[in-house]
């Protein structure tokens, strides 16, 4: 058998002769690369001396033989370009430079003048060295449009992107969906460095946006540099420069100018609230031309009412501070090295009086003590290291932390019950009556992640050879309980149907739980310009995630290097050689990054049992509940979902995509584009009991229906149960768990130096058996190990919850310049996207023929196996505008009031509705539940703000 190391260099000696990008930029810098001819018949001019300068260095290089030259490892940003040789005149332009982007910028220069020649740089720019799809977004086009304080909003802008349809507060960025991919399959970094809610896979860290100065978004066509399920986020922040500056900002959106709450029988959203936010941002010099700073502070509060919910009873108060902080370091050791240093992160405590009420979420019913206490914390460090160690060698080293904790606190600890008694025969069937205390205790106060890359970039000719490593562990403590140690079901008699004696289900959890896992990368690409207009990209990257649980911290789950190797393909063809024009096409595969919760629940310390009593007493005063006989039943959840067995071929599941693309530079303002996508995602991870057509465990040996970790398919399948025996299935009943996504994006841009306008339109289909990572049907975030494969009458196929057959955005910013200096910026925002579609979900007794409840869950049958087939959600239509105007004062200080209204004409049609027909114990609701909204288009409100700009 051939060495580990052995292999390794044969694949980076592949790598290199066969490789792939002919980028010279990282996820925090940019590059410019373009060509010096003579003006007298476009010849090339060799030696001509390029230097370029922003506001804190120069950088300066000298072309090649055939005129052509390349700036790399450039902060974001406008550099003045500059082109001089002895003999021509010289030749400069401005050029805006954006993260993880290569400018193509040439110059023509004459003989024999002493002038400058100032070349106006072309407003609508392409980028011809890439193959990845989406957009990026500066500082100036974040502040003009009707963003507000959201990355979600900016996100939104992008083709391809779209609502996931997940709104529970398992962290940031869940709510995203790229391509056809859940809201926890995308990858986030702050400042290089990863930002990933390691529990459930959504973004850790939010930022502020005044704080940032780009944010890039990409939606396919990745680099070997990068690897996401979904779409990858590069947040970049504000840096300082020689020139001091800052800005003072404070905001509002105050819940008078709100529009009242909508609400069904069964769900109602939540009082108008009062967001408030202030801060400051100064950046600067420390040593000119050296050492600069770059620090902020911000506070955000958002301030809910007191309010009665759908049935009049109160809900308490609510109360959200937010305290961010943002400090950057750079250091030019000289213009060829910086180092940058980032901290940043934030102090967050949500507060709800403890109100005699019940939380929305249980229905609206009852006097439950909802109080609680909520503290999220986060702090990162990340330390970079960019560096040109020849003119053809670049090297960027990032090292960081990142560290995040949320506890919750009930204020009422007693046990919560769920009185079904109450309501029971009346149109309210099926909604309990809540009483008692707050519900959950959490403590997940760890969650760290330390993390290294190192980036190296070679060009040897007409190659640009790119070689990187990069390192993540993460370390995850969870502590839950319910409150009061148990939760409580109680139902009557007649409920469920004849026969059934009245009875109380006890719940009882708690997960005092250790989790940790490391991550590895090796990649290779090369970028070859076969042609003048010709690049072929073509390169690997190998992966290697082990998943430890437990108080041993024990190994469950490896995927190896060798076994994982990803394949990237890539073309762009500048037809006519003028950098006008591309013609491009992708080939990719990308594999998961494993969320830890399945570490957690299903290999730490997990214990979840239901008991069943016929005979109890139930105290209406203190909401406690007394059994008076001992339990009938104890169904084990715990056992049978925990320690799983895990398949034998098991592996990671694997996103495969084809992209095809053009774009023509229509004239000097004007861009447009057509692009094709199609996505697969196969192999995909989930926990299944394994049975007959009737529910019989087909592991004989097996009382408990044991769970296994799986790849979900029909055929057979082996593993090695929790008593040692070797179990095999030559043919499951469940289908296997896939998605495909097809797609294809018109887009169309404007730019000018005081107006723009970007539009597109995309034609989508999402289908397959699973929705993603997490589930939005179910509200399920515990990647891996949703219900959505638990049995196999619970699997259904169709269109999945993130299918939006059409989706058309427009938005765009203009200046208005008065001639007292004033300036008046308008932005605007318009999308208009049809619905999602929506099954039916009961115990299986509707389907033809009908579904055993195999589960007894009651409600996760899709009827006949069929998932988005029952209509459709109306189109969302929604237009977003903003004004600001600038006053300058004296020197450079400006005021800048201004105001955003979102969802200007309040269109508020559902955005969700509920799919299940049927309640736990599989009786169908009653009164026009099922379809009924659970979620509506947000209600317009006004933000107004001030500026002070200095």
């Amino acid at each position: 058998m051939r060495s580990y190391r052995s292999t390794l260099a044969t694949l980076i000696v592949a790598g290199i002769s066969a490789t792939v990008g002919l980028q010279a930029q990282t996820v925090t810098t940019g590059a410019i690369s373009g060509k010096v001819l003579d003006t007298a018949g476009n010849v090339p001019v060799a030696g001509a001396t390029v230097r370029a300068t922003s506001g804190q260095v120069t950088r300066t290089v000298v072309t090649n033989t055939d005129g052509s030259f390349v700036l790399s490892l450039l902060n974001g940003g406008t550099w003045s370009v500059q082109v001089t040789k002895p003999s021509y005149a010289s030749a400069k332009q401005h050029v805006q430079v954006m993260v993880n982007s290569v400018v193509s910028t040439n110059f023509k220069i004459a003989k024999e003048s002493a002038v400058t020649v100032e070349v106006v740089a072309s407003s609508s720019t392409l980028d011809t060295s890439t193959t990845t799809t989406g957009n990026t977004y500066s500082l100036g086009t974040i502040a003009d449009l009707p963003v507000g304080n959201s990355l979600s909003n900016i996100a939104m802008l992008t083709p391809g992107v779209s609502a996931s349809g997940f709104t529970s507060s398992y962290g940031y960025g869940l709510d995203i969906a790229i391509a056809g991919a859940s809201g926890a399959e995308n990858s986030f970094s702050v400042d290089g460095l990863t930002t990933n809610d390691m529990r459930y896979g959504g973004q850790g860290a939010s930022v502020m946006t005044e704080f940032i100065d780009q944010v890039d978004i990409q939606t396919g066509g990745y680099k070997p540099e990068f690897s996401a399920l979904g779409g990858v986020f590069n947040v970049t922040t504000k840096s300082g420069s020689n020139e001091f500056q800052g800005t003072a900002w404070t905001h509002i959106a105050p819940a008078s100018m709100k529009t009242a709450p909508k609400g069904t029988l069964w769900y109602s959203e939540t009082a108008a609230t009062t967001v408030w936010d202030a801060g400051a941002w100064v950046g600067g010099p420390i040593i000119k031309d050296k050492l600069f700073y770059s620090v902020g502070l911000g506070y955000e509060t958002t301030e809910v009412p007191s309010y009665g919910n759908n049935t009049g009873n109160e809900v308490g108060s609510e109360s959200i501070p937010n305290v961010q902080y943002f400090s950057k370091f750079n250091y030019f050791i000289n213009p060829d090295n910086q180092l940058t240093l980032s901290f940043f992160g934030n102090q967050k405590k949500d507060t709800r009086e403890n109100a005699a009420a019940t939380a929305n979420a249980l229905g609206g019913y009852g006097d439950e003590n909802s109080g609680y206490t909520e503290k999220n914390t986060t702090s990162n460090f990340n330390i970079i290291w960019d560096s040109a160690l020849a003119s053809n060698m670049n090297i960027s080293v990032k090292a960081g932390r990142f560290n995040l904790g949320n506890k919750l606190t009930p204020a009422d600890n007693s046990s919560r019950v769920y009185d079904y008694t109450t309501y029971f025969g009346t149109a309210l069937s099926g909604v309990p009556y809540v009483t008692g205390g707050g519900g959950s205790v959490n403590d997940d106060e760890t969650n760290v992640s330390n993390q290294f890359s190192a980036d190296l970039s070679w060009f040897l000719g007409n190659h640009a050879l790119k070689f990187g490593f990069s390192y993540q562990d993460s370390e995850y403590k969870v502590d839950e309980t319910y409150a009061g140690g148990s939760s409580w079901y109680l139902y009557p008699a007649e409920y469920g149907g004849t026969g059934w004696a009245a009875r109380a289900y006890q719940r009882v959890y708690w997960n005092h739980s250790k989790a940790k896992a490391n991550f590895m990368g090796i990649y290779a690409q090369d970028g070859w310009q076969v042609t003048n207009g010709l690049n072929l990209y073509y390169g690997f990257r190998m992966e290697q995630q082990e998943q430890k649980a437990g108080s041993d911290g024990h190994t469950f789950m490896k995927f190896d290097f060798l076994d994982y190797i990803q394949p990237r393909l890539g073309f762009t063809w500048d037809l006519e050689g003028n950098g006008k024009s591309k013609l491009s096409g992708n080939f990719g595969i990308y594999y998961e990054k494993i969320p830890q919760r399945m570490a957690a629940r299903t290999y730490g310390n997990e214990y979840y049992h239901r008991f069943r009593y016929y005979d109890y007493t139930y105290d209406t005063t203190t909401h406690t509940v007394t059994p008076t006989s001992p339990a009938s039943q104890d169904v084990d959840y715990s056992t049978g979902w925990s320690n799983d067995p895990i398949a034998d071929d098991l592996k990671l599941p694997k996103r495969t995509e084809i992209l095809l693309g053009f774009d023509r530079q229509v004239t000097e303002h004007t861009t447009v584009g057509i692009h094709a996508k199609y996505r697969k995602l196969t192999d995909i991870i989930e926990d299944s009991v394994l049975t007959d057509a009737e529910g019989g465990t087909l592991d004989t040996s097996d009382t408990v229906g044991q769970a296994i970790i799986w790849n979900p398919k029909k055929g057979k399948v082996s593993w090695t149960n929790t008593s040692g025996d070797k179990v095999t299935v030559d043919n499951t009943l469940i289908p296997e768990g896939y998605n495909e996504y097809k797609s294809l994006d018109v887009t169309y841009t404007w730019k000018t130096d005081d107006s723009m306008v970007s539009a597109s339109y995309t034609w989508s289909r999402n289908y397959g058996t699973y929705e993603g990572l997490i589930s939005p049907s179910n509200g399920q975030a515990d990647g891996n190990i949703t219900a959505s494969f638990d049995y196999y009458p619970y699997v259904g196929t169709g269109l999945l919850p993130t299918d939006h057959t059409h989706s058309f955005k427009i938005f765009g910013t203009h200046k208005f310049h008065f001639r007292s200096g004033d300036t008046l910026t308008v932005g605007a925002n318009f999308l208009a996207q049809s619905g999602v579609p929506y099954s039916w979900k009961d115990d299986g007794s509707t389907s033809s023929p009908a579904l055993p409840d195999v589960g007894l869950y009651g409600n996760s049958t899709f009827k006949d196996g069929k998932m988005g087939n029952m209509g459709r959600t109306p189109w969302v239509k929604q237009m977003d505008v903003s004004a600001q105007y600038e006053l300058p004062l004296s020197g450079k200080i400006a005021i800048m009031p201004m105001v955003e209204v979102f969802n200007l004409f309040n269109a508020r049609v559902a955005t969700q509705v509920e799919e299940e027909a049927a309640d736990q114990n599989g009786v169908l609701y009653t009164g026009g539940r099922w379809g009924s909204a659970t979620g509506y288009q947000a209600r317009r409100y006004f933000r107004f703000g001030m500026k002070v700009k200095f």
